[in-house]
């Protein structure tokens, strides 16, 4: 979705949003059939225009890959007390991911709770807004920025945690959700296109459909105190989601398809001439855009 991320463009914001809508519109209905990534995702297309058939079959995650971790080590490594509650994130650190709203959120929660802990990983710009939120509300101490990782140093990170936070609201699939949950991870999140085919409130996490930062606060509060036994069920409810979502399930969804289109009818091309079309179109639109935002570039600089 991108017209979530216009507000990189110093300029022609709305022109700009108008564009990228329209872009992957006439893109999906060029082509024989489209995979969307959630129900979310296939409803918006359709509200937007798209004729193509769509169906609906999620990114796949490597279950196992993260399956297994060592967190106690890397709450080590990274000064986390071993009987800290932690709330983590992962993914990358810009404004589009609502970061500004769950640093209010968490950091209440660490003020409040009695051995609270928030682990963030990755990078982008908003990392010195996390700061300066946690500064400001005097639990600094309790923040680790761990950078972008991969590999068994991700699933390290997903296993130091207690709960995974997630505020996002621009999602087409979360694919962090399920790699928390592949670790057993319960996630507290926003409601959102994306998350609500992942988070069943109650059973893996607490979908919150208030954008009150004080809900969210309150929801982390609620995972903290349940007991060892509630704990055991949402990572096993955690664990079994992830299952759903497993890559070769996916793959074998994906590849039906493929039989499917091949078999109907044979595989011929569009008529060239609105191919032709929709190019010649998107071309001069994003001349007009990029040069737009190269004079405002331009006129800043002097």
């Amino acid at each position: 979705m991108y017209e979530h991320y216009i507000h990189y463009v110093p300029t022609g914001a709305s022109r700009l949003r108008e564009f990228a809508i329209a872009l992957v519109t006439v893109y999906c209905n060029l082509c024989d059939c489209v995979i969307a990534p959630s129900e979310s995702v296939a409803s918006l297309l359709h509200q937007r225009g798209v004729q193509t058939p769509v169906e609906v079959i999620p990114t796949g995650v490597e279950v196992q890959q993260f399956a297994h971790g060592d967190g106690p080590a890397f709450r080590r490594a990274h000064r986390i007390p071993k009987k800290a509650f932690v709330a983590g994130y992962v993914g990358r650190l810009a404004p589009e991911k609502n970061l500004s709203f769950l640093a209010e959120a968490v950091s209440a929660f660490v003020g409040q709770a009695r051995c609270g802990h928030f682990l963030v990983v990755g990078s982008g710009p908003s990392a010195q807004e996390i700061r300066r939120v946690f500064l400001g509300a005097g639990v600094r101490s309790r923040l680790h920025l761990a950078g972008s990782l991969e590999g068994e140093d991700l699933a390290d990170a997903y296993h130091a945690m207690d709960a995974f936070v997630f505020a996002s609201r621009t999602e087409t699939q979360g694919m962090v959700l399920l790699e928390a949950m592949a670790a057993g991870r319960p996630v507290v999140a926003l409601d959102a296109p994306g998350v609500r085919e992942v988070v069943v409130d109650g059973r893996n996490g607490r979908l919150l459909f208030s954008a009150r930062p004080a809900d969210f606060t309150a929801a982390l509060a609620t995972l903290e105190s349940t007991s060892p036994t509630q704990r055991q069920q949402f990572a096993a409810a955690a664990r079994e989601t992830a299952e759903q979502f497993r890559m070769c399930r996916s793959g074998r969804l994906l590849l039906s398809v493929y039989d499917r289109l091949v078999n109907r009818h044979e595989v011929r091309l569009k008529d060239q001439s609105a191919w032709r079309h929709a190019i010649d179109e998107v071309r001069v639109e994003w001349e007009l855009l990029k040069n737009m935002a190269e004079a405002v570039g331009q006129a800043i600089k002097k």
